[in-house]
């Protein structure tokens, strides 16, 4: 802590000694008139030093050097393929993601639009060309990857959705074809739209599970569209507990897609269905 400091002046006295007799000199004050600005001194110091102790302070918790900004993800980062075996870690986005505890309104997308993404958390391996892929995909690899590109979409009602998706817009992830009930089928998460929908590459590459050989590169049919991880649930809202609600007449659920349209891998969601599920997802579990 004391590289950089100059040395003791010659006649012993110290740094602090010298540049309060020069600040007397420069301002023309006596020993008294000294005394009595001192406190002015005092308080200018201390309004330098708190926004210097605020960002140092504030710099700490980011993770971040002095003076720097948040570093954006490079080609090293490139976002993971849903259900790729070869996935690569990234640094999360949204610092490992957010508490839903807090109000609704933080979570609301500016185009007014909210979806609902299946993916199946548990293992479903099938074999190409003599390789065993996985293409199960939990929200924990959801916030492990913190982002992805959401491929494998291959109904035309669900690609038609994700066309339809705004950078910005908020989605539901749900876990689906659960064989444990503590995995789901429910809503598990939230996810952000990145990126705007492309054409799915996988549609042309035979070693990928997602390969169609009736499209051709210069008329594809399949897009993807890149999705954030944001955030847990505070509780999964499990299918049986909406069905039990909308059998029960709670308003908000009577025409949710999910509802009617169960196997829909990518459903609209309502800013009043929206709003009432993560109401829903903080109260305790029936």
């Amino acid at each position: 802590r004391t590289q950089g400091r100059r040395p003791p002046a010659a006649d012993g006295r110290g740094r602090g000694r010298e540049r309060g007799v020069s600040c007397k000199a420069r301002l023309g004050l006596g020993e008294r008139g000294a005394q009595e600005a001192a406190p002015s001194f005092m308080l200018y110091g201390v309004a330098r030093a708190v926004p210097a102790c605020f960002l140092r302070v504030r710099t700490i918790q980011l993770g971040l050097p002095m003076g720097r900004k948040r570093p954006r993800d490079g080609p090293s980062s490139a976002p993971s393929s849903k259900g790729s075996s070869d996935a690569r870690p990234l640094r999360a986005k949204h610092g490992g993601g957010v508490s839903v505890s807090g109000p609704c309104e933080a979570f609301h997308s500016s185009s007014g639009q909210y979806w609902l993404l299946k993916s199946e958390p548990e293992d479903n391996f099938t074999e190409i060309d003599g390789r065993r892929v996985n293409l199960a995909y939990s929200i924990d690899a959801m916030q492990k990857d913190a982002t992805c590109e959401w491929d494998g979409v291959r109904n035309r009602e669900a690609n038609k959705h994700l066309k339809a998706m705004k950078a910005g817009d908020y989605a539901f992830f749900y876990h689906s074809s659960c064989k444990r009930k503590e995995n789901g089928p429910g809503l598990v998460g939230i996810v952000q739209v990145s990126k705007e929908a492309t054409v799915d590459r996988s549609q042309f590459d035979r070693s990928s599970p997602y390969f169609d050989e009736k499209v051709t590169e210069e008329k594809p049919v399949w897009h993807v569209v890149h999705v954030d991880y944001v955030a847990r649930l505070d509780r999964m809202v499990s299918l049986a507990e909406l069905k039990e609600k909308h059998a029960a007449g709670q308003p908000e659920l009577g025409n949710m897609v999910l509802l009617r349209r169960a196997r829909l891998s990518v459903q609209p969601v309502t800013v009043a269905e929206w709003d009432y599920l993560l109401q829903l997802a903080k109260e305790p579990r029936p």
